[in-house]
């Protein structure tokens, strides 16, 4: 699936790409703001694994929310495939990039994603730019991607943008600000994660694919709880090193990010309205309800019972 090449100019307004009826259902839809940025929503099906191929040219700076879905990307400028996962939170800056594909599995997708030039983040940080992580500070030629889980205020901000009520101008200055507000959670999070590294010493490669094994053993069986012990030994680490590395990498314990995928797993379930909450909350590993509301509350800031399908007004 070829999609279609772009020419951003600040009146351009919003586009949107429809799946073909043969390949499944859904759209991805490209919003072009004043500020500079765009903004991504996807939300499709499709009926067999497919590969996406992004025509030229490409921004060398993004932010992606994979709030379901399972995706591989893949990368003129690295060698390995990247990996997004439904509760995952992304920056990754690639100045030396002359193509990009994504091998999509069929199951819903739904992912926001703000794309920029990496001089428009110079403008909007300012002076505070030494601040940044050094690589991100335009210096170097190679891939750099900091990943973490999408906090409770970037999913209230993101389920805002897909409920956006407002139509022309007005619903443009709200993504826009929105956008910003994202923007804000993210580089505080990248910020805060790269001074806790200050230090340390980084995992090695091995042991960043293996942490990165582990992390996909838990969010490919939610109703278990697993043993640390076992999860550790099954990618060939000890249990404190796992644990170590684990939060080195994706900047939670392996618990915290297992909750964060159950809970994120739940709210799709939820939005599908196929099962009730009770269902929903075994279906995520929870032997209580109850526990499960409280949790999902707590995460979400709003109660399970609140939460409805979500699509973006046109």
């Amino acid at each position: 699936m070829q999609l279609p090449p772009f020419k951003w100019e600040p009146n351009l307004g919003a586009h949107q790409i429809k799946v073909p009826q043969e390949m499944g259902n859904g759209s991805i839809k490209l919003f072009s703001l004043n500020c500079g940025m765009q903004l991504v929503v996807m939300d499709y099906r499709l009926r067999k694994t497919t590969v996406l191929e992004y025509a030229p040219p490409f921004n060398s700076l993004g932010v992606e929310f994979c709030l379901s879905g399972l995706i591989e990307a893949h990368l003129s400028s690295i060698k390995d495939a990247l990996t997004a996962q439904p509760g995952q939170s992304s920056l990754h800056y690639s100045p030396d990039n002359d193509s990009f594909s994504e091998v999509v599995f069929p199951e819903r997708v739904l992912r926001l994603g703000i794309m920029l030039e990496h001089e428009q983040l110079s403008t909007f940080i300012g002076e505070n730019g030494d601040s940044l992580p050094i690589k991100f500070q335009g210096n170097h030629q190679t891939l750099s991607r900091y990943d973490g889980l999408i906090s409770p205020q970037m999913h209230n901000v993101i389920q805002q943008v897909l409920r956006c009520p407002f139509q022309g101008m007005t619903r443009n200055l709200f993504l826009e600000s929105k956008t910003l507000e994202l923007m804000a959670y993210v580089m505080e999070q990248v910020v805060h994660q790269d001074n806790r590294r200050v230090g340390s010493p980084s995992p090695k490669p091995n042991d960043v694919e293996r942490v990165r094994h582990a992390a996909l053993l838990l969010a490919d069986d939610l109703e278990k709880t697993p043993d640390l012990n076992e999860l550790a030994k099954s990618v060939g680490m000890c249990r404190s090193k796992l644990h170590h590395c684990f939060r080195m990498v994706h900047g939670v314990t392996p618990f915290d990010y297992l909750r964060s995928h159950r809970l994120e797993a739940a709210m799709h379930y939820l939005a599908e309205g196929e099962m009730n909450i009770t269902e929903v909350a075994y279906k995520v590993g929870y032997s209580s309800s109850s526990y499960f509301t409280k949790a999902f509350k707590k995460h979400f800031g709003l109660p399970p019972s609140q939460c409805k399908k979500v699509s973006l007004h046109h």
